[in-house]
């Protein structure tokens, strides 16, 4: 390639890797796994099974794993593995069984969800209310809408991540 091309294969290995990289940080941190804890992680790469074999060792470092496995497909089910995707499709999974007390970890996420489910339950009736709508200033009737989307959305991913440790 001539100088100041781009590469667009390059780039979409680099972008595959950067999301794998970043999915395997977000697990730990979504599971409460301190960033120094090495843990052993799955991958479930598809066609692009070769591609991460030769990126290994760069994303058991960066992503601070004590050891990967690449695979083409992940096994359904495995009990005690926080599990996520990449927008390319490679799949993650998270051995917390040594780190985290899974069926701890379930249970501070159904509380965090019950927690979630009752600050929607609250602003939502605020928002209902038409004289708190009608009377109260704008900007306060706004930070309602906030509270309550922001409750939902966080509802929402504490349910994928207690999806994501399995049955």
């Amino acid at each position: 390639e001539a100088a100041g091309e781009k590469d667009d294969d390059a780039e979409a290995v680099l972008s595959r890797f950067q999301d794998l990289v970043r999915v395997l940080r977000a697990i730990k941190v979504d599971h409460d796994v301190p960033q120094s804890q090495r843990v052993h992680a799955e991958i479930g790469a598809g066609s692009y099974v070769d591609e991460i074999e030769d990126l290994e060792d760069r994303i058991v470092n960066l992503a601070r794993l004590s050891s990967l496995e690449v695979v083409e497909r992940l096994r359904a089910g495995d009990d005690g593995k926080a599990r996520s995707i990449t927008p390319a499709g490679i799949e993650a999974a998270v051995d917390l069984g040594g780190v985290v007390d899974v069926g701890l970890e379930r249970e501070r996420l159904a509380r965090k969800i019950a927690q979630a489910e009752d600050d929607i339950a609250r602003a939502a009736a605020k928002l209902a209310d038409d004289a708190f709508v009608t009377k109260a200033p704008e900007t306060i009737v706004a930070k309602e809408r906030r509270k309550l989307q922001g409750a939902q959305v966080s509802k929402e991913k504490l349910e994928q991540q207690l999806q994501a440790l399995g049955t």
